[in-house]
């Protein structure tokens, strides 16, 4: 169950990154700042296994 979450958590990061550079290349920082902020929370609620596997997938300094 929890890789279901963690697959569904990179997912939301992906989208939310993605909204991010849209709003940061049509000149709305404000937007762009809390796209961000919603990224940096999703980002430290991943799962301690979540971030195992990514570090040995070598996407995570």
């Amino acid at each position: 169950m929890q890789l279901i979450e963690d697959w569904r958590r990179e997912r939301r990061i992906r989208r939310i990154a993605s909204a991010m550079r849209a709003a940061t290349l049509t000149g709305k920082p404000n937007l762009a700042r809390a796209y961000w902020l919603d990224m940096k929370r999703e980002c430290e609620s991943r799962s301690s296994g979540q971030v195992k596997r990514i570090e040995r997938a070598g996407r995570l300094a």
